[in-house]
């Protein structure tokens, strides 16, 4: 039987932290840190310690202190900050081909589309042109110091998880090996069918809040 890894200090703080970050992203507005604590069940001195720490990276910004009763101190609003953390999704459809960074406060930070017919082109043209477009738009973020926490890829097939589409009948594939390409190895990209991403953005919280446009 293996030996069970043990969790050192770092571990904890990172998994608080991540809980902390999962709660605001799934919080319909901006919460206190005494809102945090409640809802996490972490203790008002972690709560305070977390909250520096994330507030010192920018990931996570102070609104002005409102005054919700007549003692005490004025609770300050907590929300995520843009520009420090975002994701990049990109996608292959019959209609064109694309990649999209999200910042984690849902602002799109860069947005690019091609418009063409994509049925019958090669899978090695197509990722081609997504590995140069990901490129600028990974260089272009990078430059303002902004971290790429993920990349995903949306494809209209079945995707396994070792990264192989078995089937895309619109586009004419079949048992494409995704590893094989630069874009998909560079960036550790996670393929999934477009409709399970589509379903998942729906999910407050889970990837992260649907934006209204």
């Amino acid at each position: 039987m293996a030996s069970l890894r043990r969790i050192n200090q770092d571990d904890l703080r990172n998994h608080n932290l991540s809980v902390v970050i999962d709660t605001l992203l799934r919080a319909s507005g901006p919460m206190s840190r005494a809102d945090l604590a409640k809802e996490t069940g972490l203790t008002k001195a972690t709560m305070s310690l977390l909250v520096s720490l994330l507030i010192d990276a920018g990931v996570v910004k102070e609104g002005e202190p409102q005054n919700s009763a007549r003692y005490g101190r004025p609770s300050t609003p907590l929300m995520l900050g843009g520009g420090k953390v975002c994701g990049i999704g990109m996608q292959v459809n019959t209609d064109g081909y694309g990649c999209m960074a999200l910042d984690i406060n849902h602002d799109i930070l860069r947005h690019e589309w091609v418009d063409a017919d994509m049925s019958g082109v090669e899978p090695d043209v197509v990722f081609g042109k997504l590995d140069a477009m990901a490129k600028a738009m990974a260089e272009d973020l990078e430059s303002k110091r902004c971290i790429i926490a993920g990349v995903s890829c949306a494809l209209p097939g079945l995707v396994t998880s070792d990264k192989r589409l078995l089937m895309a009948r619109n586009l004419g594939w079949e048992n494409v090996d995704l590893t094989t390409f630069d874009v998909m190895r560079g960036y550790d990209v996670t393929p999934c069918n477009e409709a399970k991403l589509a379903a998942i953005a729906q999910i407050p919280g889970y990837a992260c809040a649907r934006a209204d446009v």
